[in-house]
Order: structure tokens, then C-alpha cells, then sequence
């Protein structure tokens, strides 16, 4: 893309390692000449924003990718994959605290017959995988009222699990 040709929803195609990506641009900011915000789409059709910048030529290139908007929400995918390759891996799920951040996010990785993590998406996270990883035991606290429940007796509220009709309504204010 040429310097000027960066109007929001354009659309265009371009190369990182011989791979084939599309960009769409979605911000822009005429005071700011050094960088735009776009979506990136991969190979496999995932989403990312990130930063656009300049070339001395003119042209706009995207950024490299983050840690972060490498492995985000790949963690299942990945940790699957790493099973397929190695038999020897068992897939875990449950959440990672990761220390920097200080937040227990849900999350997958894989672990070997000594107890050993093998996480391939552990660089999303700041501490890089050197936080505490708790594995999901099946049971689910209520958001309203603390009861302990099973995954599958749940009632999902947007992000927020609850154990009944009644505690559902609650928690929405109903």
C-alpha cells in the first residue's frame, strides 16, 4: 500500500515469510504520520489488530506481531497439536496466574507422564509461563450465591457461571 492510500476499510493483500495475509486498515490518524491501527487476518482466517508503519519508501507494513497477539487465544489450539506431535503429552485445561498481571485467565496446555508443563502458548502471558498453573477439577462456583455446581448443571451468564434459573435471573437483575 502507498503513503495516502490508507483509508479506513481498505483492503489489501501482503506477504510475511511467503505466507499470504490480508490487512484492513480500521483507523486512521491524519496527525499521527508514523502509524495506523489495522486488522490482520492469517493464513487460518484468525483476527489480530496491530500497528501499521512506514517504509522510508512510502509503503505501509504491518508490525510484527506481539507475543500477545501470536498466542492469544490459541492456547487449546496449539496445546492439541502439540498432543498430535507427541504422544507422550496429555491436554490440560484449567487457568494460568500469571504474576505480572496478576489475573487467573481460563486456559490449555500440556503436561508429560513426570508432571512436567510443556505450554506452547505460555508467551501470551508477561511471566512467559513462569506463573502457577491450576488444573480445572469439574466443579464451577456460582457468580451469585457461591454454590459449588458442575460444569454440566451450569447455567452460563455471558462470562459467568451460576447454578440455577434463579441465581441466573438475580445476577441480571431480574
Amino acid at each position: 500500500m502507498r503513503l495516502g492510500d490508507e483509508k479506513f476499510g481498505t483492503e489489501w493483500v501482503y506477504s510475511v515469510k511467503g505466507s499470504e495475509r490480508t490487512c484492513v486498515v480500521i483507523t486512521c490518524d491524519p496527525d499521527d504520520g508514523a502509524s495506523l491501527i489495522a486488522e490482520f487476518r492469517d493464513e487460518n482466517g484468525d483476527i489480530y489488530s496491530g500497528d501499521l508503519f512506514r517504509t522510508e519508501a512510502g509503503n505501509l507494513e504491518p508490525a510484527e506481531l506481539s507475543d500477545y497477539m501470536k498466542y492469544r487465544g490459541k492456547c487449546k489450539e496449539m496445546s492439541e497439536a502439540a498432543v498430535v506431535g507427541d504422544p507422550d503429552l496429555t491436554l490440560v485445561r484449567g487457568h494460568y496466574f500469571c504474576p505480572i498481571w496478576g489475573t487467573d485467565e481460563p486456559h490449555w496446555w500440556t503436561t508429560r507422564a513426570d508432571g512436567t508443563i510443556y505450554d506452547p502458548s505460555a508467551k501470551q502471558f508477561a511471566s512467559k509461563g513462569n506463573g502457577i498453573y491450576s488444573e480445572f477439577g469439574g466443579v464451577v462456583i456460582c457468580e451469585e450465591c457461591g454454590a459449588e455446581t458442575t460444569e454440566e448443571k451450569m447455567i452460563l451468564m455471558g462470562n459467568y457461571p451460576t447454578c440455577s434459573d434463579g441465581c441466573a435471573m438475580r445476577l441480571v437483575g431480574l
